[in-house]
C-alpha cells in the first residue's frame, strides 16, 4: 500500500520528446501528401488515400487537444503549434500541380480552394475547440517575450 501511494506521490506526466513531436508531424504532412495525390485513382491504393485521413483524424485531434492543453508554458511550445498547424492546413502540402498559379502579393492573406472545404468541415474541432485551448494558453504567456509574441502571431495570421 504505501509503495502505491510513493508512487502516486511522484508520478510526474511524461510528455514526448521534441524528435517524437517532430515525426509525428512528419507523418501528418505525409498523410496529407498521400492522401492528396491522384484523386481518381480506383485502385486498392487509391481506397487507402481516401481512408488514410479519415482514418486517423480521430486519433491526431485527440494528441493534439491533450498536448496543447497540458505542455509546458515554454518555448517548446512550438513544435505542439507547428503540428497543430500541419494538420489543419493540409493545402500547404498538397504537390504543385495541384494548386493555383500564385498570383496573390504577399500582404493579401492566403486564400484557401473550395476542394477543402470537405477536410475543413470534418476537422471543424480542430480548427475552433484547439484554437480556443491555445487562446486560452496565451492569457497565461508574457507576451513582452517576442517568442511569445511571435507564437500568437503565427496563430493569427
Amino acid at each position: 500500500m504505501l509503495l502505491s501511494f510513493q508512487n502516486a506521490l511522484w508520478t510526474v506526466p511524461v510528455f514526448p520528446s521534441g524528435y517524437q513531436v517532430r515525426c509525428i508531424r512528419y507523418v501528418i504532412k505525409h498523410f496529407h501528401q498521400f492522401a492528396r495525390e491522384q484523386l481518381q485513382d480506383s485502385s486498392s491504393l487509391g481506397e487507402l488515400r481516401r481512408t488514410v485521413l479519415p482514418m486517423t483524424q480521430g486519433q491526431i485531434y485527440s494528441f493534439l487537444r491533450h498536448h496543447i492543453a497540458h505542455w509546458p508554458l515554454d518555448s517548446s511550445f512550438k513544435l505542439i503549434q507547428e503540428t497543430w498547424f500541419s494538420f489543419i492546413q493540409p493545402w500547404r502540402y498538397a504537390s504543385a500541380s495541384t494548386l493555383p498559379p500564385d498570383t496573390e502579393d504577399d500582404l493579401s492573406p492566403p486564400s484557401v480552394d473550395s476542394a477543402w472545404a470537405h477536410f475543413i468541415a470534418d476537422n471543424l474541432a480542430a480548427y475552433t475547440s484547439l484554437l480556443q485551448l491555445v487562446l486560452d494558453r496565451v492569457l497565461r504567456l508574457d507576451l513582452n517575450n517576442l517568442f511569445n509574441a511571435h507564437m500568437v502571431f503565427r496563430v493569427a495570421k
